[in-house]
């Protein structure tokens, strides 16, 4: 098993159930990330995906209650980033990137 092998290099007997559950909890909240990073990344992606896939991750942010604290601060770094595609009356809103997410 790979988890275990990483345990025996790092020269740890093994994780806590509570540790174990904490990684688990962790990998149920970055998982749609991932998926959304696989599909976003293949050349045959249009920029119209991009859109939805922020707002489906925002989503999930919210209903993800078990890490209120990092799920806020995630969706925060959201916000921020993507301010100008999301927020339609911002100053620097660019029309020609908004433009082709909207097919």
């Amino acid at each position: 098993m790979f988890a275990n092998e990483i345990l025996a290099d790092m020269k740890v007997d093994s994780l806590t159930v509570a540790e174990w559950s904490e990684l688990e909890e962790l990998k149920n909240l970055l998982e749609p990330f991932a998926a959304h990073t696989d599909l976003l990344q293949t050349d045959a992606m249009s920029l119209s995906y991009v859109l939805p896939s922020i707002l489906d991750l925002d989503c999930h942010l919210q209903q993800f209650s078990s890490a209120k604290l990092l799920t806020t601060a995630m969706r925060a770094d959201i916000q921020q980033r993507f301010m100008p595609i999301l927020d339609p009356y911002i100053t620097q809103l660019q029309p020609t990137a908004c433009s082709c997410m909207f097919p």
